[in-house]
């Protein structure tokens, strides 16, 4: 991901009519290209999200397609209409990617994501295994982190019971680092406590959250593995 507001990016951001324009492409690779590149340009959704939209009506890759998607839940806002419907329709789809693409779309568009596609996508946070974090599924794990790091609490109030019930099941090689991090964004959405703050200062569901993430199967999965 290029880094926002930075000399690079504020030079790719002038070409984002023109990869907009190559989306259009009848070359599949140039179509695969443009989408992963557009979910670089947050700042640029207003002007990205009706041809997004369009091409995803069109589209008949199912790589495209899934790549649009994720880049819709990188980069995408809060939106209705003709983008919703766009992504919904993959949603659903019987190619496992395909499907879970669109959920990493939606998790961003909608302003409360059901708890059906919140379930799925907190399975997709915690399926790669240590050895697996180079293939698709960490792939689409790292995309699922992504998305719904760009949501707030309030809109998803049952996520991070979703996370803590499947933190909970051991998992040898399994890795949580995506999914406690993500836990732990919702639990302190302020960031980092000030300093002498005490455990007991923190709200009932601070102490819970806090408490069921440390004792998960990620501490000692992970430091096993570090070593």
């Amino acid at each position: 991901m290029i880094k926002p507001d930075t000399p690079e990016q504020r030079r790719g951001r002038a070409g984002v009519p023109t990869y907009l324009q190559v989306l259009r492409d009848r070359d599949r690779d140039l179509r695969l290209g443009m989408a992963y590149l557009l979910a670089h340009f947050p700042q640029d959704w207003a002007t990205v999200s009706p041809v997004l939209a369009e091409q995803l009506a069109a589209e008949t890759d199912p790589a495209v397609a899934a790549e649009i998607c994720i880049a819709v839940g990188v980069a995408g806002l809060p939106s209705d209409g003709v983008i919703v419907d766009a992504v919904s329709q993959w949603r659903g789809n019987p190619e496992r990617f395909l499907h879970r693409a669109a959920l990493i779309g939606l998790a961003r568009l909608l302003p409360a994501p059901d708890t059906a596609l919140l379930a799925e996508l907190s399975d997709c946070l915690i399926e790669p295994s240590f050895q697996d974090w180079e293939s698709h599924a960490g792939a689409m794990a790292n995309a699922t982190a992504s998305a719904l790091g760009g949501v707030t609490g309030k809109s998803v109030p049952q996520l991070a019971g979703l996370l803590l019930e499947r933190m909970r099941i051991p998992g040898p090689d399994r890795c949580d680092f995506l999914a406690l991090r993500l836990l732990l964004g919702l639990t302190f959405p302020d960031g980092p406590l000030p300093d002498g703050t005490a455990f007991t200062d923190l709200s009932d569901s601070q102490q819970i959250r806090s408490r069921r993430s440390f004792a998960s199967s990620f501490m000692p999965a992970c430091s096993s593995r570090a070593r």
